[in-house]
């Protein structure tokens, strides 16, 4: 028996439940960690076209489901920095790979990981040009370091067909028409108003906004922000005119594989499926990505960098206490496809922390709810602060 309540502003979901049956391990047996490969002994696989011998450190031997479990909690609380122990919000950034772009969820994202981050300095990262707004991950915007953007936007950049630009009142002639005369306009940070403005065009008319939108796709157009945190408030403006040069032309399949060792660096031990699912890819494309980075399994197809296999062999566990709270789309609880969540939810509550058909807030579902996340997982609720 559980009862949720929330709230979008502040966003915190505060969520109590009663002590569950047994069906932690139960429903992970049912998923991704199988008894009778988790129970094997010996070392993991080394895998990848550049895996390395792994010297040093002692590989735990047999492991019971609960170990991996607890082992995975553990693991990814640091790795994601949910231990606030980021030095500043760029290093948090750069940690998760990106956070998502609409507030207040990103400033809440890197306020979970980094001591006595404020208002002020979430906002430095985007005047300073240290981070940028981009069209990424399953065609989302994102916040991400500027450092790695190119690569990103190589990575996940998906063609305008016909059907898109058609659903937004566009053909092909009029879309490459208003293209340079957009960009033209919006050399300083302006409004879709603004811009209709500066057009000429009517006050209702959708079409330049739609295809700003479309220009932000192709890494043409970037979000800005206004310096807010608690409201979505940007501002459009060129690429070019922002960060002096346009982004670089990164060949697709070497960018892909880049993120993939990213990701598993930030979000792993994971497997090509999450991956696939995280970055909006076909499956195939994943593992063909994962081949060009050095992992080891740990069993189930779970990759990590074969660079963090003893760090993973002398994982600790983290202080009972500790209770962190996220906020709505953070990217530990995105990060994962749908059956790969068990290691921070009990299977009972997947329901109750991603939005459904039935409660979800606009076009989509499946968005991760704001959570308090005990070290064990949330298999019990406790309430957790809002951000100041």
């Amino acid at each position: 028996m559980a009862t949720v309540a929330t709230s979008v502003m502040p966003v915190v979901v505060v969520c109590w439940f009663m002590e569950p049956p047994a069906l932690g391990v139960r429903g992970l047996a049912q998923g991704w960690c199988k008894t009778r490969s988790l129970l094997r002994r010996g070392h993991p696989r080394p895998s990848g076209r550049r895996a390395a011998r792994q010297t040093g450190g002692e590989w735990p031997g047999t492991m019971t489901i609960l170990d991996i479990v607890e082992r995975l909690r553990a693991w990814s609380h640091r790795r994601q920095r949910l231990d606030c122990s980021a030095p500043d919000p760029l290093s948090a950034l750069h940690d998760v790979v990106a956070v998502y772009s609409a507030h207040p969820s990103g400033p809440i994202a890197l306020h979970a990981r980094t001591p006595g981050q404020t208002a002020a300095g979430f906002a430095d990262l985007e005047s300073r040009r240290q981070a940028v707004r981009i069209v990424a991950m399953r065609g989302s915007a994102f916040l991400v370091p500027a450092a790695t953007a190119d690569r990103l936007i190589a990575a996940t950049r998906r063609p305008l067909p016909p059907s898109y630009l058609a659903a937004r009142g566009l053909d092909a002639p009029t879309y490459a028409r208003l293209k340079p005369r957009i960009l033209a306009a919006i050399a300083e940070p302006l409004t879709p108003t603004q811009l209709r403005s500066a057009l000429h065009v009517a006050r209702d008319d959708q079409r330049p906004y739609f295809a700003m939108r479309a220009m932000a796709r192709e890494g043409l157009v970037i979000r800005v922000g206004t310096g807010r945190v608690r409201t979505d408030d940007v501002r459009w403006v060129a690429t070019e005119a922002w960060l002096g040069r346009p982004f670089d032309d990164v060949d697709p399949n070497q960018a892909l594989g880049w993120l993939a060792g990213a990701y598993l660096d930030a979000f792993g031990p994971a497997r090509a499926g999450d991956l696939a699912w995280w970055v909006g890819v076909p499956r195939g494309r994943a593992a063909t990505a994962l081949k060009t980075v050095s992992t080891i399994d740990i069993g189930e197809g779970l990759l990590l960098p074969a660079a963090l296999g003893d760090a993973w062999a002398a994982t600790e566990p983290i202080d009972p206490e500790a209770v962190t709270v996220v906020g709505k789309w953070d990217p530990y609880p995105m990060g994962y496809a749908p059956d790969g969540r068990h290691r921070f939810l009990d299977e009972i509550h997947l329901s109750l922390a991603y939005s459904t058909r039935e409660t979800r807030v606009g076009a989509t579902s499946g968005d991760a709810l704001p959570l308090d996340l005990p070290p064990g997982g949330l298999s019990d609720g406790r309430r957790g602060p809002a951000l100041p």
